[in-house]
C-alpha cells in the first residue's frame, strides 16, 4: 500500500490501527461497531463504505440487515456488545432526528447509554446540530471520509480521549 493509499484526508490508517491495537491491549478486545441499515434494500445507504472504513481502522464490524427499525438496531447493538453503532440517516431532517432520538432512547431503555451513535447524513449542512442535539456522538456529512468517524470513535473510546 502506498503512502497515498494509506492516508485519507490526513487520516493515517496505520495510526488508527495502532490506536485500535492499544484499545485491544487495554480492554482485552478490539473496538466493535455495528453498521446498521434502517434504509430499505433498494436505497443507497453507504453502509458498505462505512463498514470498510471501520475495518480498515482495526475495528471488528457487524453488519445489520436492511430495513431495521430503531428498536431492532439498538437490540442488535446490545446483543453484539458493540462500542458504537453507525447508521446513515434519512435525508429528511425530521425523520433523521426522530431516528437518532429513537436510537438514543432505545439504548437508554436497554441500559446501554455508553454505546456511541455515528450518523452519516446525505445533507451537506444543517442536520449535524439537530442530530447531535438528539443524541448522536459523531455526524459525518456526505463529503467527510468515513475513516473520520472511525478516528473520532477511537478518540472517544480511548482512556485519554474521553470514552
Amino acid at each position: 500500500m502506498s503512502d497515498k493509499d494509506s492516508r485519507t484526508a490526513g487520516i493515517d490508517r496505520a495510526t488508527l490501527r495502532t490506536q485500535a491495537a492499544a484499545f485491544s491491549a487495554a480492554f482485552g478486545r478490539r473496538p466493535r461497531v455495528l453498521v446498521a441499515r434502517p434504509a430499505t434494500p433498494d436505497e443507497r445507504d453507504g453502509a458498505p463504505v462505512v463498514a470498510a472504513a471501520f475495518a480498515d481502522a482495526g475495528f471488528d464490524v457487524d453488519m445489520g440487515v436492511a430495513a431495521q427499525s430503531a428498536s431492532d438496531i439498538t437490540r442488535a447493538a446490545v446483543d453484539n456488545d458493540v462500542h458504537a453503532l453507525a447508521v446513515t440517516v434519512p435525508p429528511d431532517g425530521r425523520q433523521a432526528a426522530a431516528l437518532v432520538a429513537d436510537l438514543r432512547a432505545g439504548l437508554a431503555t436497554l441500559a446501554a447509554d455508553e454505546i456511541l451513535i455515528v450518523c452519516r447524513t446525505s445533507q451537506a449542512a444543517g442536520q449535524a446540530d439537530v442530530l447531535l442535539a438528539q443524541g448522536a456522538d459523531v455526524v459525518l456529512s456526505p463529503t467527510d471520509p468515513p475513516l473520520e468517524a472511525a478516528a473520532a470513535v477511537l478518540a472517544m473510546l480511548s482512556p485519554t480521549g474521553g470514552g
